[in-house]
């Protein structure tokens, strides 16, 4: 008698929707079962395993082919289910595995083994034998770990792929095939699909979980329904499989398969909000009833169960739980509150370790490598910080944030300031302690430009060291609060940077020290660019000698900067060089943008518009990274002031002229006020005088609210520009003079190259041919040598020298020559004995031509500029010019102020 154990073999599932995708899965797989025998393909739950298994044995061109879904049996049942699904007979006490060797015998079959999950073992001895037994049979199978057969390749499924630069991705093509099943379904939001697909990360059975539910909910309830996606993706086919009907069911298949400490792992892991290196996952795990050295083959045991996945990213290894496992692992976990807060605090006391390798100073370099890793962790360390202050633990809390010190004064903007905030703000801890905390929250606030913030905390950092008696970190608070008020108050700086200096020197800290020189460099900046020279130098030299390599590139950084305030182009672009490559290193992604810009700055003035171009977008993408509105608005106005001089898009001098006039554009140093020089030129080459008139009033602002000289020199010039095209030569004379004045006491042969130029059309137009003819030729003459070849007034210069040649005739040969020869500070001399007599003032009441004293009165008398118009019978765009004139020649910087102005001046007429 013969036992029939299938009359037939079993058919492969029948699908009734539509397979998406994964086009290079499919190719690997069939590579795989090219080469071996055994293929395992490996996943979580809900990752299309099946789906894809099938896909591609339909596609195989072997002779048989036969599918065997082990879900239904137990290990005792595996060698039967594998004969039924052959089709095989069974002879009077013959053995199932006998009976499907017969089956299959030499032909070229492919088998498929689906679901071997939880008779790893039975199967993968099936398995072997028959491969051992049937050389032309190939086995792929489906599991959520390898079955660990000899021979077996395992290939991990990964998610379907999410949305990119470079197209939709097959997540959302699966979830929009699957939602358009639903009567009236239309495709109107496409990011929150996008956001849907990528919470849950890609994964199939998911996905389609939730595009079941747009008949009954609107895209956007899907995705605020995540928030309980165990409750809301709980809707799968009456007749599918138990575990594909709900989310839950299928995360809860694989979560039976663990042991009682791998279940404790998975648990205690799901602490973490980003990808993770395997010493903290050990530091996490380790606890409890597991032992230290089981924490590390525990996380491997839960990668191959697909539990765990390696974070294909990180250029590291690092390892990641899909969001879907941490929010089940998590729910596991709040159900044991006392293991849920021992995690917690494991993960505290990891990351207070892990800060605490860095050297906590904040001139201390950090190796690239490790501002990467702590990049990489910081969702772990916001979130341990804010764990630290919600359990008290003010000790620990301290401990992290003066541990990162060095980090956040170049990465502030990446953590939630609030959180430091609130943290120093809660009672306990040491004064030694606190005083750390605050000088962190210094630096923190510093660096996401948040000034008033960073200047409370500065104090608070100075009062607690006084308390502490700590006079290396009170020189180290003073130092800081220099640097925070260099932007609003430079008085307060230098200051603050002088006390900084003695307590340093009395502290013997040459890091403090020349971090300190550095500082008062910078507030010399607009005063006296030689002094400051002198302190940069100090500053480099004294970084050189206790080798400080950050202090050695704040002190290039700054030395760029004067290089670019007095005009030294080759200077600038040699040294910026230097400081890029020493910022890049370091990971010092303030001094690395601030270079970017100089050397973009550098590059155009010499007129290599592509090398601008690399520096510009370089600058650009870090400024959008850094998540801060006014950075990015101001390397947007130097990719503008690129564009123009490119000639890229009519609308660019325009665009240049609204971002520099922007209240909340960051002014990097004095750039703004350049850029708001510059803009005036480009505007008045553009004839849009309304708007060159308004920009040198930000100019002006900008220059007075710095308490800046050498920004008052390039204000000067803007004004001179407008007063020059309005016809006011006098006032422009003055002005530009005034600029000639200021330059020549910073040795800044830019400006100084501008306001001969400006001066020699100006002196033109007078019986001084000869005069401006020598300008010219002495300013052009140093522009060469300087290499400052592009001007923003375009050819005004070319056309002004043919006017003159035509003027002056044979004489204009001489006077160029004579010109030439001039040294820069004897041009200055020239151009000053040229000066001739005064007429009206360039600033104050006086200065005002009558048209604009008669605007001025009635702006005083409340009226708007409209009702002026029609008073004075003029056009709105009339009167608005001169508002901006008198703005700018009263040096005030609205219309209430220009109010009171004429006001006073009106009553003063009448006493």
């Amino acid at each position: 008698m013969t036992r029939v154990l299938a009359t037939a073999a079993t058919p492969f599932p029948v699908r009734l929707t539509t397979f998406i995708g994964r086009a290079t899965e499919l190719r690997d797989v069939h590579a795989a079962l090219d080469r071996r025998r055994l293929v395992t393909l490996v996943g979580p739950g809900g990752a299309g395993k099946t789906r894809l298994a099938i896909e591609a044995a339909q596609a195989s061109t072997v002779d048989q082919k036969w599918y065997a879904d082990l879900a239904p049996v137990d290990g005792d049942g595996v060698e039967a289910a594998l004969a039924a699904a052959t089709g095989a007979s069974e002879g009077p006490g013959e053995d199932p595995l006998l009976a499907t060797v017969r089956r299959i015998d030499a032909a070229r079959a492919l088998l498929l083994v689906d679901n071997a999950d939880l008779v790893l073992d039975a199967c993968a001895q099936a398995v072997e034998s028959l491969l051992r037994s049937c050389p032309g049979l190939v086995v792929l199978a489906t599991s959520r770990e390898p079955l660990r057969a000899e021979g077996e390749d395992v290939l991990r499924v990964p998610p379907l792929s999410l949305p990119s630069g470079t197209g939709d991705g097959d997540a959302v093509r699966l979830f929009l095939d699957r939602a358009l099943l639903a009567p009236d379904f239309e495709v109107r939001d496409r990011a929150t699909i996008d956001e849907i697909c990528r919470r849950l990360d890609g994964m199939p059975l998911a996905i389609e979980l939730a595009a079941a539910r747009v008949g009954t909910l609107s895209v956007a309830d899907i995705a605020a329904g995540l928030a309980d996606r165990f409750r809301l993706l709980s809707n799968g086919p009456r007749t599918g499989d138990d575990r594909q009907r709900s989310l839950s069911a299928s995360v809860e298949w694989s979560y039976r398969l663990l042991t009682e400490t791998e279940a404790i792992a998975l648990q205690r892991l799901s602490v973490f909000r980003s990808p993770f290196v395997a010493d903290a996952a050990s530091a996490v795990i380790a606890g409890g009833p597991i032992d230290p050295s089981e924490a590390l083959p525990l996380l491997a045991r839960l990668v191959e169960k697909s539990l765990v996945m390696i974070d294909e990213r990180a250029e590291t290894t690092r390892y990641r739980l899909l969001e879907t496992i941490r929010d089940f692992a998590g729910e596991r976990l709040a159900s044991h509150p006392e293991d849920s807060v021992a995690a917690r605090n494991r993960r505290l006391r990891y990351f207070c370790e892990l800060a605490g390798q860095l050297e906590p100073v904040p001139w201390a370099d950090v190796p690239k490598e490790f501002v990467t890793r702590l990049e990489s962790e910081l969702p772990d360390i916001t979130d341990a910080l804010a764990w630290a202050e919600q359990t008290g633990d003010v000790d620990d809390a301290f401990r992290l944030i003066w541990g990162l010190t060095r980090f956040w004064r170049d990465r502030g903007r990446a953590i939630d300031g609030r959180i430091i905030a609130r943290a120093v703000a809660a009672d306990g801890g040491t004064a030694a302690w606190r005083a750390r905390a605050y000088l962190t929250a210094t630096l923190a606030g510093l660096s996401r430009h948040d000034h008033r913030a960073a200047i409370g905390h500065g104090e608070q950092a100075i009062r607690w060291a006084v308390e502490a008696d700590l006079a290396e970190l009170a020189a180290m608070a003073r130092c800081l609060l220099g640097w925070t008020y260099l932007l609003t108050d430079a008085k307060a700086a230098r200051s603050e940077l002088d006390e900084a200096r003695r307590l340093a020197e009395d502290a013997g800290s040459p890091g403090i020290l020349a971090d300190t020189l550095t500082g008062l460099a910078m507030t010399r900046l607009g005063a006296d660019l030689p002094a400051a020279r002198v302190l940069a130098e100090q500053a480099l030299t004294l970084a050189q000698q206790h080798s400080i390599r950050l202090e050695e590139c704040h002190a290039t950084a700054v030395l760029v900067w004067i290089a670019f305030h007095q005009g030294r182009l080759d200077e600038l672009e040699a040294q910026g060089v230097r400081a890029l490559a020493m910022a890049e290193s370091l990971g010092d992604s303030l001094y690395q943008g601030s270079t970017l810009v100089m050397l973009a700055i550098g590059a155009m003035l010499h007129g290599d518009s592509a090398g601008a171009r690399v520096h510009v977008d370089a600058r650009t993408a870090m400024a959008r990274a850094s998540g801060n509105p006014a950075m990015v608005r101001f390397t947007e106005s130097i990719a503008a002031l690129l564009d123009t001089v490119d000639g890229r898009g009519a609308d660019a001098p325009a665009t240049l002229s609204r971002l520099v006039r922007a209240e909340d554009t960051y002014p990097m140093g004095m750039v703004a006020v350049w850029l708001c020089d510059v803009s005036t030129a480009v505007s008045l080459a553009a004839g849009e005088p309304l708007d060159a008139s308004e920009t040198a009033v930000r100019a002006a602002a900008y220059a007075e609210a710095a308490d800046n000289d050498w920004g008052r020199s390039r204000a000067d010039l803007a004004a001179a520009r407008v007063e020059a095209h309005t016809g006011e030569l006098q006032a422009a004379r003055d002005l530009a003079h005034s600029a000639l004045v200021r330059a020549d006491h910073h040795d800044d042969a830019m400006t100084t190259v501008d306001g001969l130029e400006l001066l020699a059309r100006l002196e033109s137009g007078r019986a001084e041919p000869a005069l401006a003819v020598r300008l010219l030729a002495a300013a052009q003459a140093t522009r060469r040598r300087i290499r400052y070849l592009h001007s923003f007034d375009g050819p005004a210069g070319d056309r002004l020298a043919e006017e003159l040649r035509e003027r002056l005739g044979e004489e204009f040969d001489q006077a160029w020559a004579d010109g030439s020869e001039l040294s820069l500070a004897d041009a200055v001399a020239l151009a000053r004995r040229g000066r001739g007599r005064r007429g009206r003032p360039a600033l104050g009441w006086e200065a005002l031509t009558p048209a604009e004293q008669r605007v001025a009165t009635l702006v005083g008398d409340g009226l708007t500029n409209p009702q002026i118009a029609a008073r004075l019978f003029v056009s709105p765009d009339t009167v608005k010019g001169h508002v901006s004139a008198a703005l700018r020649k009263l040096g005030v910087t609205n219309r209430a102020a220009l109010a009171a102005e004429a006001t006073r001046q009106t009553s003063d007429s009448w006493t």
